[in-house]
């Protein structure tokens, strides 16, 4: 309550130590400019404290898949988050990238870069706030024997594939069908 300040980093093990006078405490951990937690406890005696800061050292896992759900390999992601610097990744044959020790607590926003577009072809923000993976669908395209091809010229092409099947098994019909009335008459 706007009283004394304790400020102190910690050792390499994670350990702390303050001497502060007896009192009501609101401690807070920081990574760099980020809080990570805020715990209040109670100073009556000498006190050993352990503050979990569930929110250091997350990992995300991004499934990278095309329309269909098929993994796309090779494409950019990135990552950003407010505080901390870009970082960026390729996705691994399994369309898997994983970003690790990453400080949660906050928005990010996901970018999908595909053969070295300088635009991203799909943008997506999410909560940091524990270890998940993330599957994002890029329904623009469709991994056709290692090409991207847009979905709607995939779409097209089976339509018009399916159109000449039909108009050729209705003349191989037509044909039989003139052929046994031709050899019955």
């Amino acid at each position: 309550m706007g009283g004394l300040i304790y400020t102190n980093t910690t050792y390499t093990d994670g350990t702390v130590d303050l001497d502060c006078t007896f009192g009501r405490y609101t401690v807070k951990v920081y990574q760099g400019n980020i809080l990570l937690n805020e715990t209040k406890f109670d100073l009556f005696d000498d006190k050993n404290v352990t503050i979990k800061c569930q929110l250091l050292g997350l990992y995300i896992s991004l499934k990278v898949v095309d329309y269909f759900g098929q993994p796309i390999p090779n494409a950019n992601v990135t990552l950003q988050r407010e505080g901390l610097p870009v970082r960026s990744m390729q996705t691994q044959s399994n369309g898997l990238a994983t970003f690790d020790n990453l400080i949660g607590g906050a928005r990010a926003q996901i970018a999908v870069y595909l053969f070295d577009q300088t635009q991203p072809c799909i943008t997506k923000g999410f909560d940091l706030s524990e270890p998940t993976t993330i599957e994002i669908k890029v329904e623009k395209y469709v991994l056709l024997a290692g090409f991207y091809v847009e979905t709607s010229q995939f779409i097209t092409a089976i339509i018009i594939a399916a159109t000449v099947i039909l108009i050729l098994s209705i003349e191989v019909y037509r044909r039989k069908r003139l052929k046994s009335q031709k050899s019955s008459s």
